[in-house]
C-alpha cells in the first residue's frame, strides 16, 4: 500500500467501476494523485480498515454517483467524509453525477458539485473537478452548481426517498426517533402502517442515516431487500455483495443461486452468513437487514413454490436475530397484518416490537412541503400551501398524491415560484396523477392503448378474502421478457412518463416492470374500471398460475395434474401471466385431444367387437369381457369358477357338530 497522502479520494458504487477508473485516469493525466482502490488496494489484506486509513490522508472525496446510486459502503465513506469537514472546513467533499444519475437531493446541500452527466469524456467538467479537488472555487463551477440546481426537483414524487435524500426528508422526524429507539434496543422490529404512508421512505431516508451517523459504539452495515416472489433469492443477492464485493456479475448470479438454495434448505444458516460478512467488512459490527414490503410474501406467493418459501424464510430471519449480530427492520402494510401473524414464531416476537406509522400531523405535512423548497429557494404563492394541505387531508395514503402533486407543480413552476394556476390546472392534489395518467394515455394511438390496457392489467393482483373482509388490489412485478414487443414497447414509453418503473431483479438479471405506485391502481379511474371489469379473470390467471406451479412441482407430468372442461375455459380465457402458466395450458389441452381421441377410438373399437360378436353368436356379456380382455382389464382368471348343481337333497355342515346347532351343525338341503 502506497503510504503517501492523495489528493483524491474515489468513493462510488462498485457498479460504476469502469467509467470511475476512466475518470481516475483523466484526472491523473492532469497531475492529481488519485486513491483508486482497485490500484492501491492490496489483494488479501483488510480492505475496509484500508479504506478508511487513506480516506482520513487525503485531501479531498469526490463522491460519484451513477445510475446505480450510491453504494452501502459508499454511504458510510460519505458520512466519514462529512464527519472529517465538520472537524476541518476545509476538507472537501466534491459531488459528481455520472452518466444516468439521478442526483441525490442531498446533494443539493452542497455548494460546489460536478455534474458530468453530459459524459465524463467533458474536458471542461474534469477541469472544474481537479480545481475543486485543488480547493479552488471558479465562478464556473458556482454557475454550473446553480444551474444544475435549478433542474433537480427537491420532491420525490411516486418514488421513495433514498438514504442519499435524507437532508430533505422532513416531516417523521419525531417517529423516525422512536423507531430508532426501538431498532437499538430489539433484533426484530415490525413498522406497519396503511399503503402509501412512507414506510419505505422512513426506513431508508429516516432511520438507515441516523443509525449510522449514532455515536452508539455500533457500527452498522446496511442490507435492503425487497422479498418478491423467490425471497432467499432476493435475501442472498443484497449479502452476497458485501461478503465478496470483488465477483464478477456472471460469478455474483451463480453465487446468488447457490447461497438461496442452501439457505432454503437449511444447509446454510443466514446467521452464520451474517457473522462472516461482519468479519470480512471490519470495523462493522452489527448488520441492519431491512425487508421492505415484508407483504410481498404474501401478495407474490401465486406459486405453491413461493408459498413453501415462506415459512423457512421467516425460520432463519427469526433465528439469525436470535444467534447473530443482527437486526432486522420490517416494513409492513396493515391489511396484510394478519398474514404475518398466521405463522407462530413471528407473532410471538411481533408481540412488544410493532410500531405503527399512523398520519402525519398538519404540521409535519406542513414541514414536508415548504422544508424542502426552502432549501432550494423555492416559494409558494400565498395561500397555495394552505390549500395544498386541506386538499391532502390526514389520509396516510394521500402521501404519495401529495409528493407527486408537488413534483408536478416544480414541473410547472414559474422560476423559483409555485403557482395558482398550475395547481389548477393539474386538478389539485387527488386528480394530479390520475390527469397525468388519463393525458399520457388518450395520447397514444388507438394500438397503444391496447397494449397500455394489457400491460397494466398484467401489473395488478386482485384483493383476496381473508376474514371476512377482502384485501385491497397490489401492485405485481412482471418480467419485460414475458410481454410481447408491443407491450415492451409501451413498458418503455409509460417509464419514462414516471407511470411505470422498470428494473433488474438483483438475483437473476431479468428486467422487471411495475405500476410506479399503487395510488394509480385507486386514483386513476380508467385503470379501476378495467380492474373491476376483468376481476374475476384476474384471479383466474393466478389460480392458473398457483395450479401450473405445483404441476411444475411434480415434474410437469403429462397425465397429472391437468384440468379441463369449464375450469380450462375459464383459464384460457383469463390468459396466462407467465411462461409457465403457458405450457400448462399447452400440456392440459394436449391432455384433452388425447383423451378424446382414445375415447373415440374405444368406442369405435367396441362398436367393431359388437358387430363382430353378433355375426359369431356371441352373448353382448361375452363380447364386453372380451373388449376389457383386450384392454388388459379384465382376466378370466379373477373370477371364481362355477360349478352347475343339479336338483335333489344333500348333507351340507359338519358331522362332528352333528348333536349341535347353528350354521355349522350337519344338515339336510334340498335343490328343486
Amino acid at each position: 500500500m502506497n503510504e503517501s497522502t492523495f489528493d483524491v479520494f474515489l468513493s462510488y458504487h462498485w457498479h460504476d467501476h469502469d467509467p470511475v477508473e476512466a475518470l481516475a485516469r483523466a484526472l491523473k493525466d492532469r497531475g492529481l494523485q488519485v486513491f483508486l482502490d482497485r490500484w492501491y488496494l492490496v489483494p488479501g489484506r483488510p480492505w475496509p480498515e484500508a479504506l478508511e486509513a487513506q480516506l482520513n490522508r487525503c485531501r479531498s472525496v469526490a463522491v460519484i454517483v451513477g445510475p446505480s446510486g450510491m453504494g452501502s459502503w459508499q454511504q458510510r465513506e460519505q458520512y466519514l467524509a462529512l464527519d472529517r469537514q465538520t472537524r476541518e472546513p476545509s476538507f472537501a467533499v466534491i459531488p459528481v453525477l455520472l452518466p444516468g444519475a439521478n442526483p441525490a437531493l442531498g446533494f443539493l446541500s452542497l455548494n460546489t458539485w460536478i455534474d458530468l452527466r453530459g459524459g465524463i469524456d467533458d474536458p471542461r467538467g474534469i477541469d472544474l473537478l481537479t480545481a475543486a479537488v485543488h480547493g479552488d472555487a471558479p465562478a464556473e463551477i458556482l454557475e454550473r452548481t446553480a444551474a444544475a440546481m435549478a433542474h433537480v426537483c427537491p420532491y420525490r414524487g411516486l418514488e421513495v426517498f433514498r438514504e442519499e435524500d435524507a437532508p430533505f426528508f422532513f416531516g417523521r422526524e419525531a417517529f423516525t426517533d422512536k423507531l430508532c429507539r426501538a431498532v437499538a434496543s430489539r433484533s426484530l422490529v415490525a413498522m406497519v402502517g396503511a399503503s402509501g404512508c412512507g414506510k419505505s421512505s422512513v426506513v431508508r431516508a429516516g432511520l438507515v442515516p441516523q443509525m449510522r451517523r449514532a455515536g452508539t459504539g455500533t457500527v452498522w452495515e446496511v442490507a435492503l431487500l425487497k422479498p418478491g416472489n423467490r425471497p432467499f433469492h432476493a435475501l442472498s443477492a443484497a449479502l452476497i455483495p458485501l461478503l465478496e464485493p470483488d465477483m464478477t456479475e456472471t460469478d455474483r448470479l451463480v453465487e446468488i443461486t447457490k447461497q438461496a438454495d442452501f439457505l432454503a434448505q437449511g444447509r446454510l444458516e443466514l446467521a452464520d452468513v451474517v457473522t462472516r460478512l461482519l468479519e470480512k467488512q471490519q470495523g462493522t459490527n452489527r448488520l441492519l437487514l431491512v425487508v421492505d414490503q415484508w407483504e410481498e410474501l404474501y401478495t407474490h406467493a401465486e406459486a405453491a413454490e413461493a408459498r413453501a418459501a415462506v415459512p423457512p424464510f421467516v425460520e432463519q430471519i427469526l433465528r439469525a436475530t436470535d444467534t447473530a449480530p443482527l437486526t432486522v427492520v420490517l416494513t409492513l402494510r396493515a391489511d396484510f397484518f394478519g398474514e404475518a401473524l398466521s405463522h407462530r414464531g413471528l407473532a410471538d416476537r411481533l408481540q412488544d416490537a410493532m410500531i405503527n406509522l399512523g398520519p402525519m400531523t398538519e404540521e409535519e405535512r406542513r414541514e414536508a412541503v415548504v422544508a424542502p423548497a426552502a432549501r432550494v429557494g423555492l416559494e409558494f404563492d400565498p395561500g397555495l400551501v394552505d390549500l395544498i394541505l386541506s386538499d391532502a387531508g390526514d389520509a396516510p395514503g394521500n402521501l404519495p398524491l401529495l409528493e407527486y402533486a408537488l413534483r408536478e407543480l416544480w414541473e410547472a413552476r414559474r422560476g423559483a415560484r409555485m403557482h395558482h394556476e398550475a395547481y389548477k390546472a393539474m386538478g389539485g392534489v387527488q386528480g394530479a396523477i390520475a390527469q397525468r395518467a388519463e393525458k399520457i394515455f388518450t395520447d397514444l394511438t388507438p394500438a397503444e392503448q391496447q397494449s397500455a390496457k394489457s400491460v397494466f392489467t398484467q401489473l395488478v393482483r386482485p384483493g383476496e378474502e381473508s376474514g371476512g373482509a377482502r384485501t385491497g388490489d397490489t401492485r405485481r412485478r412482471a418480467l419485460l421478457d414475458e410481454m410481447n414487443e408491443a407491450e415492451r414497447a409501451i413498458v418503455r414509453k409509460l417509464a419514462d412518463a414516471r407511470l411505470l418503473v422498470t428494473n433488474q431483479d438483483s438475483a437473476t438479471g431479468e428486467e422487471t416492470v411495475e405500476v410506479a405506485h399503487e395510488a394509480l391502481l385507486y386514483r386513476w379511474a380508467r385503470l379501476k374500471k378495467w380492474i373491476d371489469g376483468i376481476r374475476k379473470r384476474l384471479e383466474d390467471r393466478y389460480l392458473l398460475q398457483d395450479i401450473a406451479e405445483k404441476w411444475a412441482a411434480l415434474g410437469r407430468p403429462k397425465f397429472g395434474g391437468l384440468v379441463s372442461g369449464r375450469q380450462l375455459r375459464d383459464f384460457r380465457r383469463a390468459g396466462a401471466p407467465t411462461r409457465l402458466a403457458r405450457d400448462y395450458l399447452i400440456a392440459s389441452v394436449r391432455f384433452i385431444v388425447l383423451k378424446y381421441s382414445l375415447v373415440a377410438l374405444l368406442v369405435a373399437s367396441l362398436g367393431t367387437i359388437l358387430w363382430v360378436g353378433d355375426r359369431e353368436g356371441l352373448a353382448p356379456k361375452k363380447v364386453v369381457g372380451l373388449l376389457l380382455f383386450r384392454a388388459g382389464l379384465y382376466h378370466p382368471e379373477w373370477i371364481p369358477e362355477t360349478v352347475e348343481i343339479k336338483a335333489g337333497s344333500f348333507l351340507m355342515g359338519s358331522a362332528d357338530e352333528a348333536t349341535g346347532a347353528g350354521e355349522f351343525a350337519a344338515h339336510r338341503v334340498t335343490l328343486e
